[in-house]
């Protein structure tokens, strides 16, 4: 199920589909100006030790950023 990412009134979705680090690219065309960047995930984020049964770990899943770069234009080939 893809993430939703939201810039500003802006959306558009990708698919997580790597647990390693991946480059992903979200292209807003004709994005108006906005100063918040936001993950919307589908469903809710369940805690880690209900997936991982034997983990004491309670915390909520969550996404890890080696880096996040935002470039003012569209600078890679399709």
């Amino acid at each position: 199920t893809p993430v939703q990412v939201a810039f500003g009134q802006n959306t558009a979705g990708i698919s997580l589909s790597n647990p390693e680090y991946t480059t992903y690219r979200v292209s807003f065309a004709n994005a108006s100006p906005a100063d918040t960047l936001e993950f919307r995930f589908p469903e809710t984020i369940p805690p880690n030790n209900e997936l991982i049964r034997s983990s004491p770990d309670g915390r909520r899943l969550g996404m890890r950023f080696l880096s996040l770069r935002i470039l003012p234009h569209q600078c890679w080939d399709h």
